[in-house]
């Protein structure tokens, strides 16, 4: 009996791949307490599970009741970066959530004592973490920071090395 059920089956859901999947998935809502849609007769779930779809009660649609949809993509923002500090070559670096997403090797020049660095990068809106390297050619800066900050439209990531060569990241 379950040969032939199977066989009308697949006049339902040709794919047997996704006709097992349907089944399986049908015979679980019904053990777990699902209400049969068809008349039980003292069958056991699987059965009454291809019974269903034999008759066309159930069909693909199984497998995608309680899939949770699909998210929206997020939005993105353009995100100004300025880089000031107090040294005169070296590189600056900023990975949010551990990509990198702008990278600059600066050169002030020696007696220049030290510059500013402006750039934009587009990222996307909302929280992240953010990590800021900044590396001076001679080793007298070696600094990095991690925060966490929400970044929306307009917004300007500072990064400041002040006169103890320490690194401040803010979000302005």
């Amino acid at each position: 009996m379950a040969r032939i059920t199977v066989d009308d089956c697949l006049k339902r859901i040709p794919n047997r791949f996704q006709l097992t999947l349907a089944a399986t998935y049908r015979a679980r809502q019904l053990g777990s307490g699902a209400t049969p849609q068809v008349e039980a007769n003292r069958d056991k779930a699987t059965v009454i599970a291809l019974r269903e779809i034999s008759i066309g009660k159930v069909g693909l649609e199984v497998l995608r009741r309680n899939q949770a949809p699909a998210a929206a993509p997020a939005s993105r923002v353009r995100l100004r970066v300025a880089f000031h500090a107090p040294i005169a070559q070296g590189y600056v670096m900023i990975r949010r959530n551990d990509v990198e997403i702008w990278r600059r090797a600066f050169d002030f020049g020696r007696k220049s004592g030290g510059g500013t660095l402006e750039g934009e990068v587009e990222v996307p809106s909302g929280a992240g973490e953010y990590k800021a390297w900044v590396i001076a050619t001679d080793r007298s800066v070696n600094e990095y920071q991690i925060v966490t900050l929400t970044v929306g439209e307009g917004r300007t990531l500072a990064l400041d090395v002040d006169a103890k060569k320490k690194l401040a990241v803010s979000l302005r």
